[in-house]
Parts: C-alpha cells; structure tokens; sequence
C-alpha cells in the first residue's frame, strides 16, 4: 500500500507509458527494497495521458519474525496527477485514495510488526543508510501531494495466546493534506513514511479504545479454545496485557 502508492507516482514520470507489467515489476522490486519485506501487486493500470492510475490487489508482507503473511492489504488505490507537472521538477499529485485497506497488527505498544515496518522504511528512505555508490542512482523524484485519503481501513489485533484468534476493529477515515509543497518537495519514501506513522497511531488507538470490547470477544471465544479450563479467563486478560507491552 504505502511504498507501492508512491512508487506508482514516480511510474508516471519514469515510465511515461502503457507499460502497466513494467511497472508493476518496479514498484514489487523497489517497494520490497524499501520494505524489507514481500511487495506484490496483481495489477497495474495506468493512463498518462488522463492523469489516473489505478494499484489493484497489493499487499505488504510481514517483517521477520511474525506470523501473519502480510502486514497490509489493499483492493484498490487510485490516484490523480496533475499532467503539466510531468515535465517538471516537482510531480505534483493531487489526490490519492486508498479503500479498504486490510491491516495485521501483531505484538505490543512497545514492539510490533507495524512499527518494526516503519523503522524499516526509515532506514530504506534515509539517504545516508545507503551504500556511497548508490546514493545517486537511488535519488528520489521530488513531489508533492495535496491529499492523501484512506478509507474503510480495518485492523486485525492478533492474540496469539489463543491459538491465532484475532479481533477486527475499523479506524476512521484517515485524511493527509500539504505534503511538499514547497520547492524542496517530498519523496516517495518520505511520504511512506508518513502515511505507515499514521497507520500504526491509529491502529494503536482503536486498539486501545476498543480494549474492553475485544476483552469481551476475547472471553467470548474461549468457550471454543481446544483445552480451556477454569483459568482460560484469566489467560484472556493476560493476552490482553501483551498486547500492550
């Protein structure tokens, strides 16, 4: 979702054509760079000459170390761009829209796949973490976006303790707006970056909200756990505690 969505952006300037597999081959190749983890798209539509483009079936895998294949999902992500700045300094884009992005939320406050994706993509978007002699191939297309919107996002909060149940909850609509506007603009991983940030403080929140919620989900299904006991209560409740550590 993130890395692809600006990826797909820097498709419009640097492959100004029809050539949908090529750049659905660049933003699986670099996005998984940036990532550290498994990019996939199933396809790519891109129309340059009316300024949309369309990401459709993408996913964002997992970091190492935890379970669920993927980290984030997305049906659709649709995007505008303005065409006179094509040829330009500065890609100007504005609006991005992503629906009913699929997000897994695994581990605690203090250590989790969200946040150990975003600390991957800091590293993957700093300039100076990467090798000398690529910096200048790796130099990023400046942009700016006047609006990110993301809507219909549900987590899924994985309790692990209890044989891989998990808990859904829904974030509200998640609005960005005035990124790189002034000369300096912004680049793809920066705005990654950004976006992932959010994500992960909503996902946090909603989580946090809804804790008496999921306890109750939670206590609800140990009635179908292989095994449970009369202590399978208070398992529930020290489930729920390490979610967030």
């Amino acid at each position: 979702m993130l890395v692809a969505v600006c990826l797909m952006i820097a498709g419009f300037f640097l492959l100004y054509s029809r050539l949908d597999s090529i750049a659905k081959s660049a933003i699986e190749s670099v996005g998984s760079s940036l990532t550290g983890t498994p990019v996939r798209v199933e396809a790519v539509k891109i129309s340059p000459r009316e300024g949309t483009g369309e990401l459709q079936g993408f996913s964002v895998g997992n970091p190492a170390g935890f379970k669920s294949p993927t980290a984030i999902k997305a049906g659709s992500v649709a995007l505008s761009i303005n065409i006179k700045s094509l040829r330009q300094d500065k890609l100007v884009v504005p609006s991005i829209k992503m629906s009913a992005p699929e997000i897994t939320f695994e581990g605690g406050l203090k250590g989790n796949n969200l946040s150990a994706l975003l600390e991957q993509v800091q590293k993957g978007s700093d300039p100076a973490q990467k090798p000398v002699e690529k910096k200048e191939s790796n130099t990023q297309k400046k942009l700016q976006v006047d609006e990110i919107l993301i809507t219909g996002a549900k987590v899924n909060v994985g309790a692990t303790i209890l044989g891989g149940t998990a808990v859904s909850l829904v974030l509200p609509d998640i609005q960005i707006t005035k990124l790189g506007q002034g000369p300096e603009g912004i680049t793809a991983g920066e705005i990654s970056e950004k976006i992932l940030r959010i994500l992960l403080e909503k996902t946090l929140e909603a989580t946090a909200k809804n804790l008496q919620a999921v306890g109750k989900q939670l206590k609800d299904g140990v009635s179908v756990i292989p095994g449970a006991g009369t202590n399978a209560v208070e398992a529930v409740g020290k489930g729920l505690k390490n979610i967030f550590k």
